[in-house]
C-alpha cells in the first residue's frame, strides 16, 4: 500500500507515495479510525510530495470529506496539515480542505506546498495544546 502512518506523541505522520486512489485513502482511513495508538487529540500530518499519480477527480474530494468523518467524529480534536507541493494534488487537496471546512468544522485542515511550512503549522499547534 503506498500510504504509510506511524503515531508519535499527539502527531500521526503519513507519508503517500507513488500511485494513489481514493480506495488507498478510504484504506488509510479506516486503518486510522480503528487504530487504539491514535490518541484522542492529534495531528496529522500527511506528505504527499512522493505521490507520482493522484488518481481522484473534483468529486471525489466530497467523498473524502465525508469518509473522513468517522474519523474526526471519534476523536476529540484533529488538525490535519498536508504537504502538496504540485500544483495539481495542491488543488485537489485543497477542494478537500473546502469541504471539510464548511461540513465538519471542528477538524482544522491546512494544505501547504511544503515541509518547512507544515512543520511550523505543527510546531504552533503543539505549543497551543500544551
Amino acid at each position: 500500500m503506498p500510504i504509510f502512518y506511524e503515531s508519535k506523541n499527539s502527531v500521526v505522520h503519513t507519508v503517500m507515495a507513488g500511485q494513489i486512489g481514493l480506495e488507498e485513502i478510504y484504506q488509510h482511513l479506516s486503518k486510522l479510525t480503528n487504530d487504539s495508538a491514535v490518541p484522542s487529540i492529534f495531528i496529522e500530518r500527511i506528505d504527499m510530495t512522493g505521490v507520482t499519480k493522484l488518481e481522484l477527480m473534483s468529486e471525489d474530494a466530497q467523498k473524502i470529506g465525508n469518509a473522513a468523518e468517522s474519523l474526526h467524529n471519534k476523536h476529540e480534536k484533529s488538525v490535519v496539515v498536508v504537504i502538496a507541493d504540485s500544483d495539481f494534488t495542491y488543488g485537489i487537496t485543497r477542494m478537500v480542505q473546502a469541504y471539510v471546512e464548511m461540513c465538519h468544522p471542528s477538524v482544522d485542515w491546512k494544505t501547504v506546498k511544503n515541509i518547512e511550512s507544515a512543520d511550523a503549522i505543527i510546531e504552533e499547534v503543539l505549543k497551543s495544546m500544551n
